[in-house]
Order: C-alpha cells, then sequence, then structure tokens
C-alpha cells in the first residue's frame, strides 16, 4: 500500500457543531445508512451520538484536505458488555468507519484510511496491542477492504445492544500490532 496516499488522508477529530451537518448527510445516504446506523435522522439526535465522549476518539475523515467520511476509536475494555459478547480474550481498540463522500468509495480508499489509522491513532497514540473492526457479514465492500488492510478472521457473533439499530451479526476481524508493523516494513 502506498504510503503517499496514506499522507493524502487526514483525520481531524470531529467538531460536532460545525460537523454535525456533514454527518447528517452522509447519514441519510441509502449506503452508508445500509451498513452505519445511529437512530433518528436528525440533527439533534446526530449532535447527541457523534458529541465527545471520554473514551471514544472521533475524527472527520479527509483526504486531500477534503472532507469523506468518519472513523472512531476506543478500547474495548471500556465497552464491557460489548466486550464480552465478542469472546476476544484481549483488550483490543475497536474501530468503525464509513466513507460519507460517494466520490471516495470503491476507489480503494477504505484500506489507506484504516491503514493510517492503525499507524497515527490505533497503534501510535493509543499504543495498543490489538485493532479490531467487526462489519455486518453481508458488506462483502467492508470485509475485503479491512483484509486488504491487514485485518483477518472469519468468526461471526450475535451482538445484542440496547439501541436496536446496533443489533444485529457481526465478523470479528482482528490485527497485531506486531503484524502490522512487520507488513509494513516497520
Amino acid at each position: 500500500m502506498s504510503s503517499e496516499r496514506m499522507h493524502r488522508v487526514t483525520l481531524r477529530p470531529v467538531e460536532i457543531e460545525s460537523d454535525v451537518h456533514l454527518l447528517y448527510r452522509w447519514l441519510g445516504d441509502a449506503h452508508v445508512n445500509r451498513w452505519y446506523r445511529e437512530g433518528e435522522h436528525t440533527i439533534e439526535n446526530y449532535r447527541l451520538r457523534f458529541a465527545p465522549e471520554p473514551t471514544t476518539r472521533k475524527f472527520i475523515i479527509e483526504i486531500d484536505a477534503e472532507p469523506a467520511g468518519y472513523l472512531q476509536a476506543y478500547r474495548l475494555s471500556d465497552e464491557p458488555a460489548y466486550a464480552t459478547q465478542l469472546e476476544l480474550g484481549h483488550d483490543a481498540v475497536s474501530i468503525d468507519l464509513f466513507l460519507g463522500e460517494a466520490t471516495f468509495r470503491g476507489a480503494g480508499w477504505g484500506s489507506v484510511v484504516l491503514q493510517a489509522a492503525l499507524e497515527q491513532i490505533v497503534f501510535g497514540e493509543m499504543a495498543a496491542e490489538w485493532a479490531c473492526i467487526n462489519p455486518d457479514p453481508e458488506n462483502v465492500r467492508a470485509v475485503k477492504s479491512y483484509e486488504k488492510a491487514g485485518f483477518g478472521g472469519d468468526r461471526v457473533v450475535w451482538v445484542q445492544d440496547d439501541a436496536p439499530e446496533n443489533t444485529g451479526y457481526e465478523r470479528i476481524m482482528l490485527l497485531s500490532r506486531d503484524e502490522f508493523r512487520r507488513t509494513r516494513g516497520l
């Protein structure tokens, strides 16, 4: 994967008041909403859902300084009920993301964004031993993108969440810091 392309990716913290309209537009897109649901499609709901939290790092993905999508990272140990359902046996930083701008989808940016997030945030600032990403098993495009970024695993689990829109099957995909560094030549 071209490090030149990775350098075109910036992850900047969400600024809720200025970014909520982007999130609203992106989550109103049928392709995004099919895989990434955050409850009622209203500005006020998204203001609450994407507001700063002490345990979750939230970012707007920018590619060539253009807003392209959303990414969040959090330690599974900060979500014990979810971590128990995943049955990983070790702590990891979990990542959720979507590309909201259609022009960046299907062009190989998902894996590039994920590699940048792993290098800068997950294995960098957060110093995680493991990264975890858990797409819907039917989201074939996402699964292939995550595999291209180095993630593996085909175990599927049913996850029950307090929010009905976040309940369903998830494919558990993991990547160790050591494997990431080995494949990146670090």
